[in-house]
């Protein structure tokens, strides 16, 4: 592969990006290198001969596995075992989309905002828990699905989830819980951006209390 910039002969598409980011680009700036066009991109059997030829050799070994039971759809089949064991790992040590991560007292936080509050309890010596290991199970779409709220506080015995945008399916879901756990209607508060703020801002541990309703 050829630099566009200054003709360096390199070895692959992964030396020329890193030779734009060491050579061609200021650090810590993103870049973008052309990426290599496949050769069959818009071609189709009805235009060229290879497609053409590609397409009959899939279609007939297809037919021939259909004919004789081999063919399958996947090899790979989800039981209702396996994805709750998915449901699980995810639900335990999710990827954390955008969020960064951070560690207090020796515990993984998702994001600044459970960073902070997790600090200010820290700080008022309130103990708190991230329930990972005992998650909550409930149906969603006919589905097993395991959900952690963001903390646990033993001394009240509530859990509390910080909220910055209901994404997803994120209402439905606790919907979903709530109906099927009844009892825990009490026991989990939401904490959105303005209220975290004020628990934030919050001197010691009553008039943490106070903002909470504990």
């Amino acid at each position: 592969m050829k630099c566009p910039i200054c003709n360096k002969e390199l070895k692959s598409d992964y030396a020329l990006r890193a030779h734009h980011w060491r050579v061609h680009t200021e650090k810590g700036k993103s870049f973008k290198v052309k990426k290599h066009i496949a050769w069959n991109k818009g071609l189709t059997k009805d235009t060229n001969e290879i497609v053409k030829k590609n397409a009959e050799n899939i279609s007939k070994t297809l037919k021939e596995k259909v004919k004789n039971g081999t063919y399958v759809v996947s090899r790979y089949i989800v039981t209702d075992e396996i994805r709750s064991k998915m449901s699980k790992a995810k639900s335990t040590n999710p990827s954390g989309g955008w969020c960064k991560w951070h560690t207090v007292n020796g515990v993984r936080l998702q994001g600044t905002y459970e960073r902070d509050i997790a600090k200010k309890m820290c700080d008022f010596n309130i103990d708190w828990i991230k329930p990972s290991k005992t998650p909550i199970s409930f149906n969603l779409d006919n589905k097993n699905r395991l959900y952690n709220p963001d903390f646990y506080l033993p001394e009240y015995n509530i859990f509390f989830e910080v909220k910055g945008y209901w994404w997803g399916d994120a209402k439905e879901k606790m919907k979903a819980i709530f109906s099927q756990n009844p009892s825990l209607k009490r026991r989990i508060k939401f904490i959105r951006e303005p209220k975290l703020l004020k628990l934030l801002k919050t001197k010691n541990k009553k008039e943490f209390e106070k903002e909470l309703h504990l």
